[in-house]
């Protein structure tokens, strides 16, 4: 046993029947279910009590009079104790407040004798008795210290407890005892002058009286009269005679009734079939647009019939609708019956939940526009069965309230039984158990986790198998519609909070599940786009090249942020507003983080597979039939993670705030999820500096000692440059070829960076020479210059120090063999200009056009 309930305190402290009172104190139980009975001043008010904590009950003074206590009675600490009391009173009415009976105005208002209206306004409210005035009286006794005093007593004079004590000390507490004394006499001379006066009016209006004494006595003898007559009981033979006139009078006019009926039905029909003729011709002109080929005059009437009818509960409205949908449907699903209808390409397969490329959007879609035969069909059996349920709460469960609400208000019993108000907490238990049991049985089909797998009731409830969430996740809205279906019916019914916070802690769960669930499947999604690369390039000057994959994951992730905003995060008829739930708002941040950092899995995937061994199994690559070498294809990967972050990412970003997302959180999962395109575009730029700048690098010290060439045994002077510097220049010019084709924007990064390696290079084997002969140090002045002349508008600081150390290595030259090395260059920019227009800036021509290199 638990301590016994305690109430501490009230608020208000005194009112008339029907006054809310909030209830403090302890001990009050620990869940509604604990709370057995409430007294307030003695009177049964546990109908209106509404629990709320173990500390708090909300109830309704009923018909209590006076003090009293508030007792509280529960299942585990038996009948409690008050420390205050709550104080009911009849409200008085006046000559100027509204009530709903009769008011006996005598002591509000003096009729003067023999006049036939009020007096002046002055005279309609109440004198004092004793003819004082209480202006400058500001000081009072406290009604609680009257109440003390005089217990069961009051200073009204129109109350049966006056007391006169109480009525001097509430007004007239400053009064003199000379001034109480004079107001005395007056109250006397004014009770003799009332009896003189009532005298006086007998004696005025003698006349009067005796004739209306002869008018009582005519009456008594007619009435005497009528009973010899017609018997003791004149009002049967009276009501018979009623009831006869009626069943006369109905005959009479019961033709020309039905015929009015008649009429007022067939005007309303044909108001009903001229003011609705837009649904009503809808299928025959629906199947005469199809005809002539007028299909965005069917999308538009359609649209319009949907948006006007589509929650009708008209039978006539209905069935029309129905019609039109049907046409849809037949219509809709040979045309769509081959195509995705998501973002993606890939055909619907076996059943609702399509094949791997279907979005979760494109799946709805096909859920929402399949008729009934192929709803029953694909769905699984857990979400029919979630239908059915929905239905049957919502068909019978308003019978039984109102059969619980008729019995209570006494309209199923004789007028001889009374109503039996013990019953109330059963029945108040029964309804709670009902749809504790209808939400378990829900979350055991739907939402297993959300079961508390110790509870005492975890075994009742049937908790279906683990299901793939490709199989359930896209029926996941619809069984949110059949739900929230169901609570609308029980917010008609006028149920307590308690018990409609059942099936409302249900929906939220659900929607919370579908939010996360719909997120999920969609960075699943996502991270198989991977999959559908085709490498079919397209070049923007303003934006670089780009394939198709970051516009498709862009469409996949909008649809799903729209999906979910129309599905989950709208919220209905006193449901939660999703968004303010503050675990929701973080879940919001990191499921937008999580689908959006999806894509940039799948273009790492993309990369690895760029990279996959040949020898090893490659069934789940996808490799495209027209994709092209391992370095072009990273090259392409680089620039559509570029253009992920810089271009996609704020489109996105805005379109999700046009959704209703928070834009706070939209821009913090946003933000955080460009640090990890970052972050890969920088893996992918040093991938493919690696697939690329190695080769170039390994073949300089194998193409310059080619035919085992010894810089200290040349003997004849160099004509030309040596071909391995021509070689480098063709290998970079290859290099810069491959990035403007796909993203000019890294030309200076990566053309850059092969130009350290060379130079990183060229330092190391000239370091290495050990002997150099005087022609031989002129030629690798020669092929060093030849190399920084042309390679110096991607030339960073660190290959400028490479080229540099390697040049203070080589021995100084002669006045003539620097006229000697210009004269090789000079030869070498003639012979090599086309390769060199490379790596040529824009230049003027003479005719003011102008014309571009590569770069």
């Amino acid at each position: 046993m638990s301590k016994a309930p305690v109430v501490t305190g009230i608020s208000p402290i005194e009112g008339v029947p029907g006054t809310k009172v909030i209830i403090r104190g302890e001990n009050f139980g620990n869940r509604p279910e604990d709370l057995i009975g409430l007294t307030i001043c003695g009177v049964d008010c546990l109908m209106t009590a509404e629990w709320k904590t173990s500390n708090k009950i909300i109830a309704r003074n009923v018909a209590g009079n006076g003090k009293g206590d508030i007792i509280v009675t529960t299942v585990q600490g038996s009948r409690g104790t008050s420390t205050v009391q709550f104080k009911g009173y009849q409200e008085t009415m006046g000559l100027l407040k509204e009530s709903a009976v009769w008011v006996d105005e005598t002591i509000f208002l003096n009729m003067a004798f023999g006049r036939k209206r009020p007096m002046s306004p002055t005279s309609a409210l109440q004198e004092d008795p004793l003819g004082l005035s209480v202006e400058g009286n500001d000081r009072k006794v406290l009604n609680e210290d009257l109440e003390e005093m005089f217990p069961g007593c009051s200073g009204d004079l129109s109350s049966t407890q006056f007391n006169p004590e109480w009525f001097l000390l509430e007004n007239h507490y400053s009064t003199s005892y000379d001034d109480l004394r004079a107001g005395l006499a007056y109250l006397r001379r004014k009770v003799e002058t009332q009896k003189m006066g009532q005298i006086s009016f007998l004696k005025t209006n003698v006349g009067s009286v005796l004739e209306q004494l002869d008018t009582l006595l005519e009456l008594k003898c007619k009435f005497e009269s009528d009973i010899q007559e017609y018997g003791r009981n004149i009002t049967q033979v009276l009501e018979k005679s009623i009831i006869e006139c009626k069943e006369e009078a109905d005959k009479l006019f019961e033709d020309v009734l039905q015929r009015k009926d008649r009429a007022d039905g067939t005007r309303n029909a044909l108001n009903v079939l001229h003011r609705f003729r837009f649904l009503l011709y809808l299928p025959v002109n629906i199947e005469r647009h199809i005809q002539r080929g007028d299909y965005d005059v069917v999308i538009n009437d359609y649209a319009r019939a949907k948006s006007l009818f589509g929650d009708t509960q008209v039978p006539l409205f209905r069935r029309f609708y129905n019609e039109v949908e049907k046409l849809r449907d037949s219509h809709l699903n040979r045309e769509m019956a081959d195509h995705d209808l998501g973002s993606g390409g890939g055909k619907m397969g076996g059943g609702v939940g399509g094949s791997r490329h279907s979005t979760p959007a494109a799946k709805y879609n096909k859920i929402m526009m399949s008729s009934v035969g192929e709803w029953q069909a694909n769905a699984p059996v857990r979400v029919l069965w979630v239908e059915e349920a929905c239905e049957v709460l919502s068909t019978n469960f308003p019978d039984m309230w109102k059969l619980s609400q008729a019995y209570f208000g006494g309209e199923l019993l004789p007028p001889s039984a009374q109503v039996d108000h013990q019953k109330h907490p059963r029945c108040k238990e029964m309804i709670l158990e009902l749809l504790h049991v209808f939400s378990g049985l829900m979350r055991g089909a739907i939402m297993p986790h959300s079961l508390d797998p110790v509870g005492a009731n975890f075994r009742n409830y049937h908790v279906w198998p683990e299901a793939s969430p490709d199989q359930i996740t896209p029926w996941l809205p619809q069984v949110l519609r059949h739900v929230r279906g169901c609570y609308s019916t029980l917010l008609t019914q006028d149920l307590p909070n308690d018990a409609l916070d059942v099936v409302k802690d249900l929906i939220l769960d659900l929607r919370v599940h579908c939010l996360m669930s719909l997120f999920q499947q969609t960075v699943e999604h996502v991270r198989s786009l991977h999959t559908r690369e085709k490498w079919n390039l397209e070049v923007d000057d303003e934006n670089g090249g780009c394939t198709q994959l970051p516009h498709i994951c862009e469409n996949v992730i909008v649809e799903c942020a729209q999906l979910v905003r129309e599905t989950v995060l709208e919220s209905g008829p006193r449901e939660t507003p999703l968004l303010d739930h503050p675990t929701v708002h973080r879940d919001i941040i990191t499921l937008i983080h999580n689908v959006i950092v999806a894509f940039a899995q799948s273009l790492e995937k993309l990369s690895q597979v760029s990279l996959h061994d040949p020898d090893e199994d490659d069934s789940d690559c996808n490799i495209s039939e027209n994709a092209p070498g391992v370095e072009a294809q990273l090259l392409i990967t680089l620039s559509n993670c570029a253009f992920m972050r810089r271009t996609i990412l704020p489109r996105l970003s805005d379109s999700l705030v046009r959704a209703s997302y928070p834009p706070e959180a939209v821009k913090e999962a946003v933000e955080q999820a460009s640090g990890t395109y970052t972050e890969l575009q920088d893996r992918l730029f040093e991938a493919y500096l690696e697939e690329r700048v190695d080769p170039i690098i390994g073949m300089i010290e194998r193409s310059m000692y080619l035919g085992q060439y010894d810089w200290g045994k040349v003997e004849h002077p160099p004509s030309d440059v040596r071909t391995y510097v021509k070689e480098i220049l063709i290998n970079i010019t290859h290099v810069h070829a491959e990035v403007v084709g796909v993203w000019p924007g890294l030309v200076g990064g990566l053309v850059g960076r092969v130009v350290e390696g060379v130079g990183e290079e060229m330092s190391r084997l000239i370091t290495c020479v050990s002997h150099w002969s005087p022609a031989g140090a002129l030629q690798a002045h020669i092929d060093l210059d030849a190399l920084t002349s042309v390679l110096r508008n991607h030339m960073s600081q660190a290959a400028s120090a490479s080229f540099h150390e390697a040049r203070e290595i080589l021995p100084k030259l002669t006045a003539a063999d620097e006229r000697e090395k210009e004269e090789v260059l000079r030869k070498f920019r003639t012979n090599m200009h086309f390769l060199l227009a490379c790596f040529v800036e824009v230049e003027s021509l003479r005719d003011n056009t102008t014309s571009h290199s590569i770069v």
